[in-house]
Parts: C-alpha cells; structure tokens; sequence
C-alpha cells in the first residue's frame, strides 16, 4: 500500500506533465491527457492523489495505531494547493505545479519515515535498520537543504543569523506541540537539572554553532571548499568517540571512514566545473567557519550519545531547540524587528518553510533517533550522502552528466559505510 501510494503521486507527475503539454503533443503522439481531454485528464489527476492518499491512511490504520505514524498528514496542505492549481490553471501556467508535487511527495515520504523507523526500532532485531534509515533520511534533507540555503543566502534578504532564528522558532513549536499531542499515549518524563546543562552544550555544539557557521561560511566561500570541508567531519567523529565515549578505531571502521573519504573526494572534483553563484573565492573567515563547523557538530556526535539515551527523542529535542532559541534572540532580535519581511519573494518562503519543517524539525528528528541505535562514527558517515544528493540534483536538472567516474565514487561511498557498519566498534 505505500508503494501504491507514491505511485500514484508518481503518475500523477507524469499526468500533469502531460496535461501542460496537450497543445504541443497533439501534434506528436497520443497520451493518456489527450485521449481523456483536460476536464477528465483533471478528474484523473484528482483520482490519483486521493487514491495514493487513501492508500498511505488505510495502511496506517491497520498496522500503526500510535500517532507517530500519522505526521505524514501534515503534507496534506500541499496536496491541497496542487489539487486548486491544476482545476484553476492550463497550458505552460501549470509549470510550477509540477514541482510542488514532486516535493510534496518527497515531504510526505519524509514525514512517513519517523513513524517507520519507530515501528522497525520496536521489532525484534530492527533497531538497527532504523537507525541506518533514519541517518539517511536525515542526511538527504540535508542534501536538498545546501542547494536551498544558497539560493536564500544569495537573495540577501535574511541574515544567517535570523533565519537560524527563524529555524529554532519553527522547530521549538513544533516540538513542543508533538509533546503535547503525545502526553495522552506516553509517559510524561522529567528531565534532570544537571542533564538540563548537559542539554544547554549540546544544543551549542549540535545546533547554534554548527547552524549559524555554515549559514554565514556559504556566503563567503565557494561550493568545492564547502564540499570539502564537510568530509573531514566523520574523521573527527571518530577521535571523539575514541576520546569521549571509548568507541574503538579498528582497522575495518578507519579503512572504511578512509575508502568513503577519498571516494567522496573524488566525486566532488568529478562534478564541480565552475562556480555559478557565490563567493569566486573562499575567504579566510569561510576557512575558519567551515572547520568550525565540522568541528563543533563532530563533537555533538561523540560527545553525547549517553545523554540522548536516557531520554525520548521529542523531550531531547524540545529542550534542545529551546535552548538555541534563547541563544540566539539576544544576535538576531533586532534584526527581526527591522527586516521588512514583505520583500521576501515566494520561492525564497517556501525554501525558507523547507528549511524549518524538513531541514530541522524532521532532520532533527531523525538524527537522535539515529543516534540511540547506531555508533556515532556511522552516523558522522551519513553525512556523505550529501554531496551524493547534490550531484543527483545536479544531473537532474541539466547542470551536470552521470559518468563512471561519478558512478564509481558512489560505490566507493557505499562500500566505506558498509565495511565501517561491519567493524567490531560497531557490532559492540
């Protein structure tokens, strides 16, 4: 039933593609759009989405009583908006409603992939598995969130302090909303007040710093350097957790860390060919902001497994984004009171909105869910994914070609995570 149901998305993307285009392939070729005509190629396209939304619902119901299954209901707003374009709108004035169901799908699978991991982490032998596909998840928003925050760090309209303000904001509310909706089927836990200060660092190294340098480091530094810079975060993962925690280094987990460092070395050098937008040349303070960067979030992750396993990942979380708040009021308050928000076009909202709700609400979400069941080494790996995704994105959309150079740096990533998985450190 999932699977039937981004099916149907799927097909619905096709469907409106074809809807856009009946003028021109009437004069090529038959599609299903032209055999119905635009009013029941429309009722079509209207069957689809309710029928995969019918899917994903009638699947929950069956197998997911608790209400961590049904997140994925927040993306219904999305469907909603497609479904009013595509009945209000025709010919070439359909072309945004081709990318909004492809990211409302995307958004709907993404919130699905919490209540998933919940269900396999309970079952016998699938915490693990969890863990790997909650990483992953995380790290490919992650991926889609670099390409998102160049484009609002280009426009020049939100400093990076207010927009990790703008983060914190959006993830505490709905963070401490999800505690709320939840009380009535869990257990309310009290969080201790020496663990409270423990929460305090972990939200400086996990989300402030790590948040506010990247965001101001990608104005002034260009796409390889970024790239680069964010390899070495998995490295320092590993001495941490050494230091920090007693993960061992064995041979397995630091060939494979070294095999997926140079396999995404590779990639990057094989798919970057210029410099379309941003800084022509990495600044001094980009360099500083970057090792920072991967620094700080390394520290994140082998400092504080422990602490992440005494509690849920929603009571972590609300507290953690809590505490960059107050953080970050006293830089950005002024800034927020003075900016004029009605010059904000609307793909720089709707990236902005990505980044709120995917970005850091989900993200961070399923990072700690990761985290209780996964080393921290595994984790740090993940974040390979990323330069993976960009050059998807970037075949995707025309700026780049699949080769086997890339293909081969791909497989490479993939055997690194796969030999570390396997090491000792991460069997104990």
């Amino acid at each position: 039933l999932p699977a039937c149901s981004i099916g149907c998305f799927s097909v619905g993307v096709l469907n409106v593609n074809n809807i856009r285009d009946m003028e021109s392939d009437a004069r090529t070729r038959q599609t299903v759009a032209i055999r119905l005509g635009e009013r029941y190629a429309k009722i079509y396209q209207t069957v689809l989405i309710v029928l995969g939304w019918a899917c994903m619902v009638t699947y929950c119901l069956l197998r997911f009583p608790d209400p961590w299954h049904w997140l994925f209901l927040l993306t219904l707003p999305l469907y909603v908006l497609h479904l009013r374009g595509v009945w209000r709108r025709s010919g070439r004035e359909l072309d945004p409603m081709l990318p909004l169901l492809v990211l409302s799908t995307f958004a709907f699978g993404r919130a699905w992939l919490p209540g998933l991991s919940v269900v396999m982490g309970t079952s016998t032998g699938g915490g693990k598995l969890a863990g790997h596909l909650a990483v992953a998840g995380a790290y490919a928003i992650f991926g889609l969130n670099i390409v998102f925050c160049k484009d609002i760090a280009n426009a020049a309209l939100v400093s990076p302090i207010v927009l990790f303000t703008l983060r914190a904001i959006g993830a505490s509310l709905l963070f401490w909303g999800l505690d709320l909706f939840r009380r009535p089927f869990a257990p309310r836990e009290h969080v201790s007040g020496p663990d409270l200060l423990r929460i305090v660092a972990a939200s400086a190294l996990g989300l402030f710093i790590p948040q506010l340098t990247f965001l101001k480091a990608i104005t002034i530094s260009t796409s390889i350097d970024t790239a680069i810079m964010g390899t070495l975060s998995p490295i320092f993962t590993m001495f941490f957790a050494f230091f920090f925690v007693g993960e061992p280094i064995t041979g397995k987990k630091a060939g494979g860390v070294a095999l997926s460092f140079c396999a995404v070395l590779f990639l990057i050098f094989n798919s970057f060919h210029g410099e379309s937008t941003g800084a022509a040349v990495t600044a001094p303070l980009g360099w500083a902001l970057l090792l920072l960067n991967s620094l700080s979030f390394s520290l994140y992750l082998g400092l504080f497994r422990p602490l992440i396993n005494r509690y849920s990942v929603v009571t972590f979380m609300k507290w953690m984004f809590l505490f960059s708040l107050l953080m970050s009021l006293p830089f950005s308050w002024n800034g927020m009171l003075t900016m004029d928000w009605s010059v904000i076009p609307g793909k720089v909202a709707w990236e902005i909105g990505y980044l709120i709700f995917f970005a850091t609400f989900v993200a961070y979400f399923l990072i700690p869910f990761g985290q209780q069941r996964i080393r921290p080494t595994l984790v740090s790996l993940y974040n390979y994914l990323q330069p993976i995704i960009a050059t998807f994105v970037s075949i995707w959309v025309g700026l780049d070609v699949l080769t086997w150079q890339k293909v081969l740096a791909i497989a490479l990533i993939v055997a690194g995570v796969m030999l570390v998985n396997r090491s000792r450190a991460a069997r104990s």
